[in-house]
């Protein structure tokens, strides 16, 4: 039940705007409420430029986890390798 009401809030939260940067803030909003404490949206757009889209929530996030190209975890990781690591 809780999947299914969560999969409906993003349905409604999708809808409510047709402008990409609003919907993926309300995802990323959605995310906290439902499933985690804090949510990234990053788009990689080359070999080299990792650009963060949404953080929620913003209070204290992009300063307690920085996008670092080099790191062991997060994004940068995930792009370089292709895998995802525990946190």
């Amino acid at each position: 039940m809780h999947a299914e009401r969560f999969l409906k809030n993003i349905i409604s939260t999708l809808s409510t705007s047709t402008d990409f940067r609003t919907s993926i803030d309300n995802l990323a909003r959605l995310a906290t409420r439902d499933l985690a404490d804090w949510c990234g949206v990053y788009l990689f757009e080359n070999e080299q430029t990792i650009r963060r889209l949404a953080v929620a929530p913003t209070s204290q996030m992009e300063a307690r986890f920085p996008l670092d190209l080099h790191a062991e975890t997060g994004p940068a990781h995930v792009r370089r390798t292709g895998r995802v690591t525990d946190l």
